[in-house]
C-alpha cells in the first residue's frame, strides 16, 4: 500500500507541474458544459416560414395566426422557389380553387412535420368559418322561404361545399426521408475534420519526440516543404476517406446528394487541408499523445455544435457570431447547399475561400513554429 501511495504521489507531482494538463482537466469541462447549456437551453422550436402564392386572405391569416408560423406573399411560383432555394421559406403553399400545393424544403424531417400539422390546423379553421357562413345563409332563405310559400326555388345546401384537397411534394427527398439526412450536411465535414485534425498531429509530435523531424531539419529540406509535404500526404488520405464516405452514405445508407458527388468530395478536401494544419499547428504545443487528444474538446467539440446541428436561428446572436471563426461552420454551409439544392459552385464560392484561407493561415504559422526545431 505504501509502494502504491509513493507512485499516486508520484502522478500527482506531475500533473500538478503540468499546468496545461490541469487546465485541460478542470476548465474545459467547465466551459464545455456551459456550452451545451447555452446551445440546449435555446429555443428548440425555431419560426416556420411559409411562402404564399395567391392564397386566399382568410387561409393566409388562419396560417398567420399559428404559434412559431410566418407567412410571406410571393408574387408567382418562380419567386418563391428562389426564397425556398435561398432558405428564406421552408415551405410553398399556393392554392387553386379547393387545392393547396404545397412545396416542402423537407431539410429537416422535424419541421415537414411542423408544417404538415399547421396547414391541417388551418384548413380546419377555414372550413370550420366557411360551414359557419353556410349555416348562416341557410338559415336566412329558410326563413324567407317560411315568409313567401309560393316561392318554388329550391334552398342551397350544405352539399355544395367543395372539398379542399392537399397535394404535397419536396424540393429535397421524398415523404420518408428522416432526421438523418438533415444532419448529412455537418456529419460529413465532421468526420472528415476529425481524423484529419487527430491523425496527422499525432504523427508529427511522434516524429518530433522520436527525434526524426530534428533530423530531417538537419538536410537542406526547407521548412515549407515538410509542411506541404505532410498536407500533400493527408490531403490525399482525405480524398481517399471523403470518397469512401460519401459513397457509403448514397450508396448503403441511401441518403439523397442533390448536387455533384464531385463538389461534395472538393469541400471535404480543402477543409481536411485546414484540419491538417490545424492538427500540425497544435502539436507542436503538445509534449505527448496524451496531451494531443487533450485538443479535443476545446477545438473539435465545439464546432459540431456551432456547424448548424443546431439551428442558428435557435441560438443566441452572439455565439452564431462565434461560429464563424470555425472552419466547420463554412464546410457545412458549403454542403448544405450541395446536398440539398444542388447549387454550383458559383453560389458557395465564398465558404470555399474561407476554408482556404484557414489552412493558408495555418500553414504559415506551422512553418514559423518548425523554426525552433532547427539545430543548423
Amino acid at each position: 500500500m505504501l509502494r502504491s501511495s509513493c507512485i499516486a504521489l508520484r502522478v500527482l507531482t506531475e500533473l500538478w507541474r503540468d499546468r496545461r494538463t490541469l487546465v485541460l482537466i478542470l476548465l474545459v469541462p467547465i466551459a464545455i458544459m456551459w456550452l451545451f447549456s447555452i446551445v440546449f437551453s435555446a429555443n428548440s422550436t425555431p419560426t416556420i416560414a411559409l411562402g404564399l402564392v395567391h392564397v386566399d386572405s382568410s387561409m393566409s391569416n388562419d396560417l398567420d395566426s399559428l404559434d412559431r408560423v410566418t407567412t410571406t406573399s410571393c408574387p408567382d411560383i418562380s419567386d418563391a422557389r428562389k426564397a425556398l432555394r435561398q432558405g428564406r421559406v421552408d415551405a410553398i403553399v399556393s392554392e387553386n380553387g379547393s387545392t393547396f400545393r404545397v412545396i416542402h424544403s423537407n431539410t429537416n424531417s422535424t419541421t415537414t412535420g411542423r408544417i404538415r400539422l399547421g396547414l391541417r390546423t388551418a384548413i380546419s379553421r377555414t372550413t370550420i368559418a366557411s360551414l359557419k357562413t353556410r349555416i348562416a345563409t341557410l338559415a336566412r332563405e329558410n326563413a324567407a322561404l317560411r315568409v313567401n310559400r309560393s316561392s318554388h326555388e329550391p334552398a342551397s345546401n350544405l352539399a355544395d361545399t367543395s372539398t379542399i384537397q392537399v397535394i404535397e411534394s419536396y424540393d429535397y427527398g421524398n415523404a420518408d426521408t428522416t432526421f438523418f439526412a438533415s444532419l448529412i450536411p455537418i456529419l460529413l465535414p465532421f468526420f472528415v475534420f476529425f481524423f484529419s485534425f487527430l491523425i496527422p498531429g499525432m504523427g508529427l509530435l511522434r516524429e518530433r519526440r522520436s527525434g526524426t523531424l530534428e533530423r530531417i531539419l538537419v538536410t537542406p529540406v526547407r521548412r515549407s516543404e515538410i509542411v506541404s509535404g505532410y498536407l500533400l500526404a493527408y490531403g490525399l488520405t482525405a480524398l481517399l476517406q471523403t470518397i469512401v464516405i460519401v459513397a457509403v452514405t448514397v450508396r448503403l445508407l441511401d441518403v439523397q446528394i442533390v448536387g455533384s458527388f464531385g463538389a461534395a468530395v472538393g469541400v471535404n478536401v480543402v477543409l481536411s487541408f485546414a484540419a491538417v494544419t490545424t492538427g500540425m499547428l497544435l502539436s507542436t504545443l503538445a509534449s505527448s499523445e496524451f496531451q494531443m487528444v487533450q485538443f479535443i474538446p476545446p477545438v473539435v467539440v465545439p464546432q459540431l455544435f456551432l456547424s448548424g446541428l443546431i439551428p442558428f436561428a435557435s441560438l443566441p446572436r452572439w455565439l452564431d457570431f462565434i461560429s464563424h471563426v470555425f472552419p466547420l461552420r463554412y464546410a457545412a454551409d458549403a454542403e448544405s447547399r450541395i446536398v440539398f439544392h444542388g447549387e454550383p459552385v458559383t453560389v458557395w464560392w465564398p465558404d470555399l475561400v474561407a476554408l482556404a484561407l484557414f489552412a493558408v493561415a495555418a500553414a504559415i504559422l506551422n512553418v514559423t513554429s518548425l523554426r525552433r526545431y532547427r539545430k543548423v
